[in-house]
Formats: C-alpha cells, sequence, structure tokens
C-alpha cells in the first residue's frame, strides 16, 4: 500500500517545527518546496521539508538555538533582523552597532541574527540607566 503525503497549512508548518512565520517566509525564498494553491497560499509536504532542512543546515534551527542559548528557549521566542528593525524602527546599521556594542543576539553559522525579545529589553533598560548616569555625572561636574 502507498503511503498518503500529508500536506500542511503554513500554521500547521510553523505549529509542528516551532519556527516563525517570518522563519517559514525566508526559507521559501531560499527554495523550501512547497506547493501554491491559491493567492498567498501554500501547503507543504513534511517530508520534503524535513529533507530541505537536513539538507540546508547541519543541524534545524532549533537544535542550533539550544546548543547556543543555556536558556534553552523554543525558537519561536526569538526575533529576526526585520522583526527587531520593524518593532524598534531602527535601521540595520544601528542594530549591527548595537550588537558590537553588547546588545545580546544569537548568530548561526549560516550568519543570521536572532534575538531574544526580553533579553534585548532588559538590554535596552541597562544602557538607558548607564546614559542616565553619566549625564547626572557630567552635570554634577
Amino acid at each position: 500500500m502507498e503511503k498518503k503525503s500529508i500536506f500542511l497549512t503554513e500554521k500547521e508548518l510553523i505549529e509542528k517545527l516551532s519556527l516563525s512565520r517570518t522563519t517559514i517566509h525566508r526559507m521559501k525564498k531560499e527554495g523550501l518546496p512547497c506547493i501554491i494553491v491559491g493567492k498567498n497560499r501554500y501547503r507543504y509536504q513534511e517530508e520534503d521539508v524535513k529533507k530541505w532542512i537536513s539538507k540546508h543546515w547541519e543541524i534545524p534551527y532549533h537544535e542550533k538555538i539550544k546548543e547556543i542559548d543555556n536558556q534553552n528557549r523554543p525558537i519561536n521566542e526569538y526575533i529576526t533582523l526585520q522583526e527587531l528593525m520593524s518593532y524598534y524602527k531602527i535601521s540595520r546599521t544601528t542594530i549591527y552597532r548595537l550588537t558590537k556594542e553588547g546588545m545580546p543576539s544569537l548568530k548561526l553559522k549560516n550568519n543570521r541574527l536572532f534575538f531574544h525579545p526580553d533579553d534585548v529589553e532588559i538590554w535596552i533598560n541597562k544602557q538607558s540607566e548607564i546614559n542616565q548616569s553619566k549625564k547626572r555625572k557630567k552635570l554634577k561636574d
């Protein structure tokens, strides 16, 4: 008996692989196999997707994150560079500068940056406190 192929919607794929919608769209641009079933509607064959991921990354995203992030947070808690740019309304260049200054990020082997929103928020608040104390110190002098 022939094994039936299972097609997943984007939502089902996101839930099954614990990836963000943005990651799925990026993977699609990079060649993730899918079938167009309507305007901006796609279906994904689970086996093809798993093969594609294993071929394009030695280790799936969620396993790479676990290697780097000792808190073992799921991949869907992380946001991409584009999502961070959109949320804070800052440029790519500014984000690169902030990461060089110490803003927490994860850089995977494929050179993509991921950010955990809580870590970024804590870092930004800490930087604000440091800047305020520097301003106060200058005013005293």
